[in-house]
């Protein structure tokens, strides 16, 4: 495994357009009932696969973070309609960041990933107000 370097700086912007270009445009997979709630089988493997690409590499806390949000708003989307486009997602600034501070207290991650998230949140708050950036991708 090579040695990450550090990483650009990116706004939500960036890392959503990013994203939400690796997932695909339309998804529609089978809900299947669990009592008071439901799994969609297949999620998490889409999920999991689109993220792992971003294993090694210097903004992985935030891209596999974002994929995970994105994955929970699919998951959520599935509850009411047979299928989601992408575009259709409610905005996700503000879950991503939530999530982002819930990774920060994963310790599979290093001191140089707790530090780019951190810095992340950081740049958030003092230079792009919360909204949905997601709306000019």
């Amino acid at each position: 495994m090579f040695e990450r370097q550090p990483a650009t700086p990116l706004m939500f912007k960036e890392l959503f357009a990013r994203a939400i270009n690796d997932w695909p445009k339309e998804i529609r997979l089978k809900v299947v009932p669990t009592g008071r709630t439901y799994t969609v089988p297949g999620l998490t493997s889409l999920e999991d696969g689109i993220a792992s690409e971003y294993i090694g590499r210097p903004e992985e806390v935030l891209y596999r973070t974002l994929h995970q949000t994105i994955s929970k708003a699919v998951h959520e989307a599935l509850a009411t309609r047979v299928s989601v486009n992408l575009s259709d997602l409610p905005p996700l600034q503000e879950r991503f960041a939530a999530d982002l501070k819930v990774t920060l207290q994963s310790p599979t991650w290093t001191a140089t990933d707790r530090k780019l998230a951190k810095d992340y949140l950081a740049r958030q708050r003092t230079v792009v107000p919360p909204t949905n950036e997601q709306d000019d991708a």
